[in-house]
C-alpha cells in the first residue's frame, strides 16, 4: 500500500482509540486510484464517532487532502442505517468499493430497488431544475453555461449506472461504454453526454457556439432520462 495512505491510516488508528471499524475506497476508479494514491475517495467508519474524534484527526486529514478529496467520516450505526437515503451512492459502493482496512462493512448492506429508483428520480428532477434555471439566467453567457458541464456529466454517469442496475443490466466500467449502453437500449440519445465526457477528459474543446447549441440539447436529454425513470 502507498506510504501516504499508510501514514494516514496510522494516524487514524492512533487517534481513534481502537474504534476505527473500516476504511474503504469508493468510486468507479477506486482500484486504479489506490495504486498511485491520488484522487482516492475514502470512507472512514468509526464506532461512536464524536466531534472530538474529528478534531483529533483533522491535521492528518488535511495532509491527506493535498493529493486526494476530503475523506468522509461516518458513525458505524449511521453507515448501516443510511442505505435507504443514499441508495444511489451505496449501489456504486457495493460494486466498486474496496476495503483497505478493518471490517467489511460493504457486503452486508442491501439496496432496496424502490429506494434506488426514488433517489434516481429525485436527483434527475433536481438536475433538470438546475439546468433550466442556469439557462434561464445565462442563455447567452457561454462561460456560465460551460462551468456546469463537468459537474453535470459526473452526475449523469452516476445516474446512468443506477438506471442500468434498476433494469438488471450489466454496468460497463468504462464511461464511454456506459453512455453507449444507454443509447443501445433506447433509454436516451447519449450524443450530448458523450461530448461532455470528451470535454471532461480533455479530448474535446468546446467553443462558444458549441456551448450555446449543446445546452438546450442537454436539457432535453436529462428530461428524457427523467421520463424513463418515472416509468420504471
Amino acid at each position: 500500500m502507498n506510504d501516504n495512505f499508510e501514514k494516514f491510516l496510522n494516524e487514524l488508528k492512533n487517534n481513534l482509540s481502537g474504534r476505527l471499524c473500516s476504511v474503504f475506497a469508493y468510486g468507479s476508479k477506486a482500484s486504479a486510484a489506490i495504486e498511485d494514491c491520488k484522487n482516492i475517495d475514502l470512507m472512514v467508519v468509526v464506532e461512536n464517532l464524536s466531534p472530538d474524534d474529528l478534531k483529533r484527526v483533522s491535521k492528518a486529514s488535511r495532509e491527506w487532502m493535498r493529493k486526494n478529496p476530503m475523506p468522509v467520516f461516518m458513525d458505524k450505526r449511521e453507515w448501516f442505517a443510511s442505505a435507504d437515503v443514499y441508495a444511489l451512492e451505496y449501489s456504486d459502493i457495493k460494486e466498486y468499493g474496496k476495503i483497505l482496512y478493518g471490517e467489511d462493512v460493504i457486503s452486508p448492506v442491501s439496496i432496496n430497488r424502490d429506494d434506488l429508483r426514488f433517489q434516481c428520480e429525485h436527483e434527475l428532477k433536481n438536475l433538470l431544475m438546475r439546468l433550466r434555471k442556469n439557462y434561464l439566467l445565462n442563455s447567452c453567457n457561454d462561460g456560465m453555461l460551460k462551468e456546469s458541464f463537468i459537474p453535470v456529466i459526473k452526475t449523469v454517469l452516476t445516474l446512468a449506472r443506477a438506471i442500468l442496475r434498476l433494469k438488471n443490466y450489466e454496468v460497463p466500467s468504462e464511461h464511454c461504454e456506459l453512455l453507449e449502453k444507454l443509447k443501445e437500449l433506447g433509454i436516451v440519445d447519449s450524443s450530448v453526454f458523450g461530448k461532455l465526457l470528451d470535454y471532461k477528459e480533455g479530448s474535446l474543446k468546446i467553443s462558444k457556439n458549441d456551448v450555446l447549441s449543446l445546452y438546450p440539447d442537454l436539457i432535453v436529454s436529462v428530461g428524457e432520462l427523467l421520463k424513463y425513470v418515472n416509468d420504471l
